[in-house]
């Protein structure tokens, strides 16, 4: 059975009318009338039928309706298994992460995709905003931003990420440390920009945020970093428990952790499509696994 008109049958059922099926499926009404006419011809039988002057499903159609729907799942899941098997994940993939994630966890996400898809070149695009990307620039995201909205796309958080307030142990014997937020406009404040925030906002551990007033903002996280470990103030910035190459000796404090410390999810964000759905399942079994070791 063609599964682009069963698609097509499923379509015209839930949305009610050829228009509605030709919008969804972002085809012509006379395409939708073909493929529901052609698969009558398939089937042997009358699939849709007149009822004043709307068209209906007749009995047949229904019948077809209720057990169309895991057809097409089970068709396209074998596709993509088949496709996957035959020939392999090639070609270039376009990965967009946060500019200045500690190189740890870029080499986390890379060797997740390579221990999959040993075919494949990457081309790594670091940018503020990672998900604005897709999918013309991109074909992965790797971002901090929430999860999408309704629309085709498929996510999932692959690792959660504190978001302190810290300062190197230098800024600290130095400057102290402050005892209360109301402290904190005593000393130097950096923030990173979280996709879509205010970076003067930050964020409380309970909920809500306070106003502070930053020196330096960027969406860099590694600056950030570096600004933090050569003392140059109190920083927000996420850690993913990873110090990197930049911090000094002695580490960094952290900073009224009853206060701060809100939890981010890491996540991968790419379009549902048949190239992109068997290698999304894929890579997170190895993202996971990987992490383990990370």
């Amino acid at each position: 059975m063609n599964l682009d008109r069963l698609k097509t049958l499923l379509a015209f059922a839930k949305g009610g009318s050829v228009a509605a099926a030709a919008r969804a499926l972002e085809i012509g009404q006379n395409t939708v009338q073909k493929r529901i006419s052609e698969l009558e011809d398939e089937v042997g039988v009358a699939l849709v039928t007149r009822a004043g002057r709307r068209l209906v499903l007749t009995s047949a159609g229904q019948e077809l309706v209720r057990g169309g729907r895991e057809l097409v799942v089970r068709g396209e899941s074998l596709i993509d298994q088949v496709r996957t098997n035959a020939t392999g994940v090639v070609g270039e993939y376009r990965v967009a992460i946060p500019v200045g994630l500690p190189p740890q966890v870029n080499a986390m996400v890379l060797a997740g995709h390579r221990a999959c898809f040993s075919g494949i070149r990457h081309r790594v695009l670091p940018v503020a905003r990672p998900m604005t990307l897709l999918p013309d620039e991109a074909d992965i995201a790797v971002t901090f931003e929430s999860r999408p909205g309704e629309g085709p796309w498929l996510s999932a958080v692959i690792r959660r990420v504190p978001e302190l307030v810290l300062a190197s142990r230098q800024y600290v014997d130095r400057h102290g440390a402050p005892a209360s937020v109301q402290e904190l406009t005593r000393h130097q404040l950096l923030s990173w920009i979280p996709p879509g925030e205010d970076p003067t906002h930050w964020p409380l551990r309970e909920g809500g945020s306070m106003t502070v007033r930053t020196w330096l903002s960027s969406p860099d996280i590694l600056l950030v970093r570096q600004c933090l470990a050569m003392g140059m103030g109190l920083a927000r910035v996420p850690d993913a428990g990873m110090s990197g190459p930049v911090l000094p000796d002695g580490g960094v404090v952290p900073i009224l952790p009853e206060v701060f410390g809100r939890e981010l999810e890491l996540r991968v964000v790419m379009p549902d499509t048949p190239k992109m759905r068997a290698p999304y399942r894929q890579y997170l079994r190895s993202i996971r696994a990987l992490e383990e070791t990370f």
